[in-house]
């Protein structure tokens, strides 16, 4: 007839043993950083485009625009020379790949080429959203 004690240090053996589990379950995965290179950073932003979804664009509350195009295995930064500017919001057109527009505090910029050049296509007052038909 099994003691207390031999009840006792059954029940701890397995707990010793599902703790060994479950820690090797958790602790054998291996964390993926998804952001910009060098750390992590507070999203304002961002937009999934609607026709190819591996494009993802978003938006730092610095000024800093990045873009994956593989669902967010990698990311690049976007030039945009904005200084500390907010940008308030982002669209990327149905059909098109490499364009982008950003409502900025004041302006709407566009990029026909993701990156390398940038156009103000309009200026006044605070742009809150950016709705393109």
């Amino acid at each position: 007839m099994p003691t207390f004690l031999d009840k006792k240090m059954k029940c701890f053996i397995k707990i010793i043993v599902l703790v060994f589990v479950f820690s090797n379950l958790v602790l054998s995965q291996t964390p993926r950083l998804i952001g910009p290179p060098g750390g992590s950073v507070f999203y304002n932003q961002f937009v999934i485009h609607p026709q190819n979804t591996n494009i993802i664009v978003t938006t730092t509350w610095s000024a800093a625009v990045f873009r994956s195009s593989d669902g967010g295995n990698s990311i690049v930064p976007i030039e945009t020379n904005l200084g500390s500017r907010q940008i308030s919001s982002i669209a990327l057109p149905f059909d098109k790949e490499n364009e982008i527009f950003l409502g900025v505090s004041g302006y709407y910029l566009f990029s026909s080429d993701v990156e390398n050049s940038w156009q103000i296509i309009s200026k006044g007052p605070y742009i809150p959203d950016v709705v393109i038909n």
